[in-house]
């Protein structure tokens, strides 16, 4: 299947109470939307279920019963109103018709079945930066929607020490190797986010693997073959890397985009975030293997490392099957 076309996309906005979701819309909207495209931002909201909030109340609230279930579900309802307020101001100044959403559940559950249900291109939402604790404990909405949103989904950090990013000028790094998602992923980009009028750039960035971290998975016995061991690695990785570097150039070539080559070494969950760094770029591109949970207890995931440390909005792209 082909990346989708950027004509008629819907881009789905997930929103809360939280200075960080208010950010992601902005930055959606400054960054995504182009009104020739005819494309449509969905603002989506969950609602906390008022059984939850009463079970929170404990017992002495309990006893009260329907009472307090009112008040939870007005509460509910000022709370909804207020986010939905919000949301329609910041794209009020932007000219954009929203089309409105509201979901009642946990919002990582609520956010999957809306996207599922919209059939939505993007879903876009905020980070709030916790640490691993809370992670663990709670869970992490962001994580929760990348990996089982079926669409790829966009997760924007709000910085610390500025406004609403720009679009003239952007950044996009794609993050590439030899699996057919990366390239999927640097395709989608390509169609989906890159605006050449705006000279935006492409950054394409490899990671190549150390060649003494081969030698060390081929065993004691290949280290102690020394240097010759060490250059056929070394050969073989930059045979790689020359055969990546060409399929990106190719896809790009496709579409008549220049591209800046970025070739670091070293684990790529590492690699990735050090390169967005070191190039200030403004969002990242990475494609999902889809991994399940055993595989990423074991070797963990590039995509959700990238989200939690890159400084920087991270989209990750998941290859569809048919």
């Amino acid at each position: 299947m082909a990346a989708t076309d950027r004509v008629g996309r819907r881009i789905m906005v997930a929103v809360d109470e939280s200075e960080e979701s208010m950010y992601a819309l902005q930055w959606a909207v400054e960054n995504l939307l182009k009104e020739k495209d005819h494309q449509q931002i969905i603002v989506m909201h969950a609602e906390s279920p008022t059984v939850s909030k009463f079970a929170f109340a404990g017992h002495a609230a309990a006893v009260a019963g329907h009472h307090v279930l009112d008040i939870a579900g007005r509460g509910g309802n000022h709370i909804t109103q207020r986010v939905l307020s919000r949301a329609k101001d910041i794209c009020d100044k932007h000219s954009v018709s929203v089309e409105i959403k509201v979901m009642t559940g946990e919002p990582k559950y609520a956010i999957c079945e809306a996207a599922t249900a919209l059939k939505t291109d993007l879903v876009v939402v905020g980070t709030h930066g916790h640490g691993a604790v809370k992670r663990a404990v709670s869970g992490s909405v962001s994580e929760h929607c990348t990996r089982h949103c079926k669409c790829p989904v966009l997760v924007v950090k709000k910085p610390h020490h500025m406004a609403g990013s720009e679009r003239v000028g952007r950044r996009i790094m794609v993050a590439v190797n030899e699996s057919e998602e990366s390239m999927y992923a640097l395709q989608w980009a390509l169609d989906n986010v890159l605006n050449q009028q705006d000279n935006e750039q492409i950054i394409v960035m490899h990671a190549e693997a150390p060649a003494a971290s081969k030698i060390a998975i081929a065993g004691h016995g290949a280290t102690s073959a020394g240097h010759h061991v060490m250059e056929i690695a070394e050969r073989n990785e930059n045979l790689i890397t020359e055969r990546v570097l060409s399929h990106a150039r190719e896809i790009c070539g496709k579409r008549n985009v220049n591209i800046e080559v970025k070739v670091m070494t070293g684990e790529r969950q590492y690699a990735i975030c050090e390169a967005a760094n070191e190039l200030k770029v403004d969002l990242v591109v990475v494609g999902s293997h889809g991994h399940g949970a055993m595989k990423r207890a074991v070797q963990g995931s590039v995509s959700e490392y990238c989200t939690r440390n890159c400084k920087c909005p991270v989209v990750t792209v998941k290859k569809p099957h048919t």
